[in-house]
């Protein structure tokens, strides 16, 4: 069984800079507000954070996006373990 994902972006930290988007273009969008979104219709979405559970398929993309980001406002763990990557 493949590993699964949570990925919780924090987009009041989040200031434009669309490194992930750049990273993952197929992942993330920039919005008319300046800031980013995840373009997965299973994100959870509210005003200031979206969470994200993804499988081990997509885990690079999101890894190379979160690692982009030049103020760490995305964080990746293991669902499981609870272990943080980034």
């Amino acid at each position: 069984m493949a590993k699964k994902y949570i990925l919780t972006f924090n987009r009041e930290k989040c200031i434009g800079a669309a490194a992930c988007n750049a990273a993952a273009p197929n992942k993330w969008k920039l919005l008319d507000d300046g800031k980013s979104t995840l373009l997965d219709n299973a994100a959870k979405k509210s005003d200031n954070e979206e969470i994200l559970e993804f499988d081990e398929s997509q885990l690079q993309e999101y890894l190379d996006s979160a690692q982009a980001c030049p103020v760490n406002a995305i964080k990746i763990k293991e669902k499981d373990s609870g272990k943080e990557l980034i």
